[in-house]
């Protein structure tokens, strides 16, 4: 999405500098009350801990990625998986988290939440194509949103039930009045998602 994005605003606009970069949502949150940028794209894991400025752009499912290997998808082959079946049958499992602050370790750490005696080890992974070949090479299992999803042999991925679900948003700062480029920019973003 990003370099279909930049590129059409550069050939919009090849005199506007675009600053791209990547942080948790806090910090882009910091950034976005403190008017350090204009606008941020960011996932997290509940519309209540946004503002008003905020576009909801998709709700997207997390699901849990195992290695094919592990004996649980040679016994269960199915799509889905409750909370309660997740912490019983891969408690002694190692975990590929996401970093803390990021919208995936947050609906993580609310299902570990309820089960408190639920984790034998966990590593956190910063980025999802990390996290998934960690996946697929046996080292452990992960939560793995749809848009970072890749059909392999070596993967299985299960629905959870209840549905696990992050909110991507387009989120801008306060007062913001937008120009021709933002103008641009925005309308780019919302048509992606459309």
């Amino acid at each position: 999405m990003i370099t279909s994005i930049t590129s059409r605003f550069k050939e919009a606009f090849p005199e506007v500098t675009f600053e791209l970069f990547q942080a948790n949502a806090d910090n882009l949150k910091k950034m976005l009350e403190s008017e350090a940028i204009d606008f941020a794209l960011m996932s997290v894991g509940s519309r209540e801990e946004l503002t008003e400025n905020y576009e909801l752009l998709q709700e997207e499912e997390l699901f849990f990625a195992v290695p094919a290997s592990h004996p649980y998808c040679r016994q269960n082959p199915g799509a889905e998986l409750s909370e309660e079946e997740l912490i019983r049958s891969f408690s002694c499992t190692h975990l590929l988290l996401s970093k803390k602050g990021t919208a995936n370790r947050t609906l993580a750490d609310k299902i570990f939440s309820r089960y408190p005696h639920g984790l034998s080890s966990v590593s956190e992974v910063n980025g999802m194509t990390m996290t998934r070949e960690l996946v697929a090479q046996g080292v452990g299992a992960a939560f793995i949103p749809t848009s970072c999803r890749q059909e392999e042999a070596r993967i299985h991925y299960y629905a959870l039930r209840p549905r696990l679900v992050r909110y991507n948003v387009l989120v801008h700062r306060k007062n913001l009045v937008l120009n021709q480029p933002e103008q641009f920019f925005h309308s780019c973003v919302v048509n992606y998602y459309s």
